[in-house]
């Protein structure tokens, strides 16, 4: 099963886990769960920058749930794709 973590990163520079979810499918309603769930407990903090892959449901679900969000597509994972080339 995908597992999905959520960070933040605290006013003091310091990377928080604020949570993890195993999800059945990598689809966007999946991934927009997880975000609503997070959207439930933080009502007020929308995150100014997500890091993401290139998985096109992750972007999707950020563009519904986080429209004023910056979204950029992890460095690690454009390497790795590269490689695969």
């Amino acid at each position: 099963m995908p597992m999905m973590i959520g960070s933040i990163v605290s006013n003091e520079g310091r990377t928080i886990i604020v949570f993890i979810a195993l999800i059945s499918r990598e689809t966007a309603e999946d991934f927009e769960w997880c975000f609503s769930s997070f959207i439930n407990c933080f009502p007020n903090d929308a995150p100014i920058n997500i890091i993401r892959d290139e998985c096109p449901s992750f972007g999707k679900a950020i563009k519904n749930k986080f429209a004023q969000s910056n979204h950029f597509i992890c460095g690690w994972h454009k390497s790795q794709n590269i490689m695969k080339i």
